[in-house]
């Protein structure tokens, strides 16, 4: 029931109301400590009723930190972060999402990534997240030594 309310949320909010929230997560995000001592950041590419990442992506590769973006496998159901070098290698992927080609030596364990940033259609005051259902992030993150902490806000 919560999934549903947050979608309906998210619905209702105007074209002009989500780039301008996009543009506040994302001033918040390069402000952040963890964001600026990142060498490696893994980031989700942001489809139309998520935050827009394409303008963090272009900025992570212009100040050459080393950029992963995730490809899914949906006979897998799994992702992986796969380095992406320019933003024109991104195209639509088995879900309409914007992804590299996979191919073999562009991929990275969760571990060697500095900073992952993960969408949700909520998240708590902890940083827990709720997400879409599919469960791609969720078992991604499970990967993770218990070790790596949150961001959160």
């Amino acid at each position: 029931m919560l999934r549903k309310e947050l979608r309906l949320k998210l619905s209702a909010l105007s074209p002009p109301e989500k780039k301008e929230a996009s543009a506040r997560i994302l001033g918040r995000l390069l402000r952040h400590p963890r964001f600026q001592a990142a060498a490696s950041v893994f980031s989700f590419v942001g489809r139309a009723d998520e935050v827009d990442t394409l303008p963090l992506l272009g900025k992570v590769l212009r100040q050459g930190k080393k950029l992963f973006v995730p490809s899914v496998d949906p006979v897998k159901k799994e992702m992986r972060p796969l380095v992406l070098n320019k933003m024109s290698e991104l195209k639509p992927g088995p879900y309409g999402m914007l992804e590299p080609p996979f191919q073999t030596g562009r991929e990275t364990s969760l571990e060697k990534l500095d900073l992952v940033l993960v969408p949700g259609l909520g998240f708590d005051s902890q940083g827990a997240r709720l997400g879409r259902g599919e469960g791609y992030f969720d078992r991604f993150l499970k990967q993770a030594d218990t070790s790596v902490g949150r961001c959160g806000r």
